[in-house]
């Protein structure tokens, strides 16, 4: 991926200190890593077409069919991984390139994006 922009990666997550740990991680990767925390913020951010999201399972039931719809569409051409925390969480009619259950390996998430995204970013 030498010579190219870094991949942007949205990671949506209400739990502070776990968008934090997973923003820090990729962007020790060279990702650039766009941070939200509530649900119209990620329905803003995939808007903004980043390369993949990383998204809390919890969001997509907080903001209903809008965020929903709007994940289906950008994982038609997108890596998504979901993120949850609890079993039936991980049910959700999205398809999603992974779903991990929380806690999960941020070593394992960093090399699940490497591999959707065609490699590491150059650093």
């Amino acid at each position: 991926m030498e010579g190219q922009k870094s991949p942007t990666i949205l990671v949506a997550d209400p739990d502070e200190l776990m968008r934090w740990a997973v923003a820090q991680r990729l962007s020790r990767e060279g990702y650039v890593v766009w941070q939200v925390a509530e649900p119209a913020e990620a329905l803003d951010g995939l808007g903004r077409s980043p390369d993949a999201a990383v998204i809390d399972a919890e969001l997509l039931s907080a903001e209903g069919n809008k965020l929903i719809s709007a994940l289906e569409t950008f994982a038609q051409q997108h890596h998504v991984v979901l993120m949850a925390s609890d079993k039936p969480s991980l049910n959700l009619d999205v398809d999603a390139g992974a779903v991990l259950e929380k806690p999960f390996n941020l070593d394992a998430l960093a090399a699940m994006l490497a591999d959707a995204l065609g490699g590491r970013p150059a650093r």
